[in-house]
């Protein structure tokens, strides 16, 4: 609660004309024991009023009147004291003074014991005795007095919260022209807190405190105005009330008044006067002034960009509680920009914007602590930080707590827990927590299986731009998945959003549709186009199908070196059919000078990712004892493992050997195991062998 002291000493209007004579028959009245000249005395003492100004006089006079039972004379002497002005300081006897003022019925005696009381100044800290004398103060017509009345029955300070007394108490001091009475009761009005809403008499409220000189009554007229609430929408006179307020130096009046100039409403569109208002905002400490004013710095295009002086803003706009520049302020030391780079003072500024409950703040420190970046890696910390986000609106802060129960990081493990928070995320239109959601509705054992509300989470998921999303469903309708018709003109179409969101595997698949013809026209020119898109992405699918298409020359010039280096670098990006076919080129010595040991070494590497064809070439080199020691009992291993990874090649030379005791010892009963496995992946090979050796 705000602390107000009345420190303004009452003067019964001294006129600079009066002439020593006059003065002789005031001193003559006032030994007379005429209180009221006793203390025009005083005030001409204590103003300068045709005697030298003297303090101790003033004091002297004051008493004298006080003693007279003055309660003017009693307040001002009350004050005398507070201010330590011609008398020593002592807010014990500015209490005295005051309790005798407001015993003689002075309003503005009672209202500042109120204060006193309430702020424990020369008293003990008492709110019920507070309320007795603001109540007192109210009773003899001190607005002031009215409207803290209001404010403590609105808070329950000292009293029982009491929002029908706070209105009454709010009129009343309106009623006496104090502008913030006027102002609080409108916005009780407006919100229908204590009285029923009302936007017209709201409206009404707002215009007597503007026309009190309120600066934030005309703001909220101005406000009441832009957005048409209880009167007819005018962004003229918006203008016009956030100038007044403005020019009453209402921060939040010059902020909106400089809105109005950056979008050019009710006003011409001025980029001068928009900074011209956000900078008296901000010297009037305004946060959304100041954060306004760094967003300028940070982003201007006509070489007025200066990071360090939107660093200074942001700055100044956190200092005043704007989360938002705090929020920036830890972005920019955490990226190094315009302050030094810090990640210790990153984490402290977004543990401020997180304390002023910005989503974004809470969802940036719990980064920090995943990373353990400026602050101690702690999976607990960031489930609580994210937990934070989350409970404000933050929809990836909802998806990566749902990541992290998916994972048991920091919390006890549950797809059930996970779900509900992809889905709020979802609910929040975050398209990577709909995404989640789809997967987990898709895969997870705990949750049943809804083909439809996975379709429609994948579908949400690439409406709001996730890239997953869109890859996903282009997958769904290529296979004919999940209750998805299969269409492969569908397939290209989520394909290209995807690849149009940058993601990698979208492209790889758009690349592979145009080049087979499939769902769209064939063309080799824009298979190579999105296959380049694909690899430049880093996705190593699409390196090395863009390598193949330099080796066969198809849709581009060939060139076996260029299709060598996106090999290397589809290898490089731990894709195994890179690693597998930059093997073959070593092992034929395409591109490449001819090196079955190098060869090897990319086979192994494709068997390590999981690539059944390079476990199978792996073998097929143990076997012969090409580039490495010959082994059969490896090369077997090598076939085993390939065939377990569902290449067909592999099953058929185990099903070869078991048949002709290569390598292995004879067994028809394994050959046709093997033979039998390749038959149920599509090999005619496969199929003829089962059938031959099955008659």
């Amino acid at each position: 609660m705000k602390k107000i002291l009345l420190l303004v000493l009452l003067s019964i209007g001294l006129n600079t004309g009066i002439l020593a004579n006059d003065i002789d028959d005031y001193k003559k009245a006032c030994s007379l024991n005429s209180d009221t000249d006793c203390f025009r005395l005083g005030d001409m003492y204590k103003n300068g009023v045709s005697v030298k100004q003297n303090d101790f006089k003033a004091v002297k006079f004051y008493q004298k009147a006080c003693d007279l039972d003055s309660g003017r004379g009693c307040f001002n002497l009350g004050v005398m004291h507070k201010n330590g002005t011609g008398v020593r300081q002592s807010n014990l006897k500015a209490v005295k003074y005051y309790q005798k003022a407001c015993d003689l019925k002075n309003g503005s005696s009672c209202f500042s014991l109120g204060a006193t009381y309430l702020n424990g100044t020369g008293v003990k800290v008492n709110n019920l005795e507070a309320v007795k004398y603001y109540q007192k103060a109210c009773g003899l017509n001190v607005g002031n007095g009215c409207f803290k009345l209001g404010v403590i029955y609105k808070e329950g300070t000292g009293v029982r919260k009491n929002n029908r007394k706070t209105v009454r108490f709010y009129q009343k001091a309106c009623s006496l022209n104090v502008g913030d009475g006027c102002l609080n009761l409108a916005t009780m009005y407006k919100d229908g807190v204590g009285i029923k809403k009302n936007s017209s008499k709201a409206v009404g409220f707002y215009q007597k405190a503007c026309g009190l000189d309120n600066g934030n009554g005309c703001f909220n007229l101005g406000t009441m105005y832009k957005d048409g609430a209880g009167i007819k929408q005018s962004s003229l006179k918006a203008v016009k009330f956030y100038q007044k307020a403005c020019n009453l130096d209402s921060g939040n009046g010059c902020y909106n008044l400089g809105s109005m100039y950056e979008d050019g409403t009710g006003v011409k569109q001025s980029k001068s006067k928009m900074i011209k208002y956000y900078q008296k905002a901000c010297n009037l400490d305004n946060g959304n002034g100041c954060f306004s004013l760094g967003v300028i710095y940070k982003n201007d295009s006509n070489g007025k960009q200066s990071d360090f002086k939107a660093a200074k803003y942001y700055q100044q706009a956190c200092s005043l509680g704007n989360s938002s520049g705090c929020l920036n302020l830890g972005v920019m030391h955490e990226n190094g920009t315009g302050a030094k780079k810090s990640n210790f003072k990153a984490a402290e500024y977004y543990q401020k914007a997180c304390d002023l409950n910005a989503g974004d703040g809470c969802f940036n420190l719990g980064v920090m602590y995943k990373d353990g970046t400026g602050v101690k890696q702690s999976n607990l910390k960031v489930v609580e930080y994210w937990h934070k986000a989350c409970d404000l609106k933050n929809g990836i802060g909802c998806s990566n707590l749902g990541v992290m129960f998916k994972n048991g990081s920091g919390v006890k493990q549950s797809n059930l827990k996970a779900m509900e928070y992809y889905q709020k995320s979802c609910d929040l239109d975050n398209g990577l927590g709909c995404f989640n959601l789809g997967v987990i509705q898709a895969y997870s054992k705990d949750v049943k299986k809804n083909s439809f509300r996975i379709v429609e989470s994948y579908q949400k998921a690439c409406k709001l731009n996730a890239s997953q999303g869109c890859f996903n469903l282009g997958v769904m309708y290529k296979e004919g998945e999940s209750g998805v018709r299969q269409s492969d003109s569908k397939a290209v179409e989520f394909y290209q959003k995807a690849c149009d969101l940058d993601s990698g595997l979208g492209c790889s698949n758009l690349g592979a549709m145009y080049k087979d013809g499939t769902g769209a026209e064939q063309s080799n020119t824009k298979a190579v186009k999105y296959y380049q898109k694909a690899c430049g992405l880093n996705t190593g699918l699409g390196c090395s199908n863009l390598g193949t298409m330099y080796k066969d020359g198809t849709g581009v010039k060939k060139s076996t070196s260029k299709a060598v280096g996106y090999y290397q670098k589809a290898c490089g990006l731990n894709t195994g059919l890179g690693c597998v076919n930059l093997g073959l080129m070593y092992k034929n010595g395409t591109g490449v000078k001819k090196s079955n040991s190098k060869a090897v070494k990319y086979y192994r590497a494709a068997c390590s990712l999981n690539d059944g064809n390079g476990c199978t070439n792996l073998g097929i080199m143990y076997g012969s004892g090409a580039g490495i020691g010959q082994s059969n009992f490896k090369a077997v291993e090598y076939w085993q493992r390939a065939c377990d990874l569902n290449a067909v090649n592999g099953c058929n030379i185990l099903g070869f050997a078991y048949e002709n005791g290569k390598n292995v010892k004879q067994s028809r009963s394994q050959s046709l195991k093997y033979y039998g496995k390749s038959c149920d992946l599509k090999s005619q090979l496969g199929c003829r062998k089962y059938a031959e050796l099955n008659q």
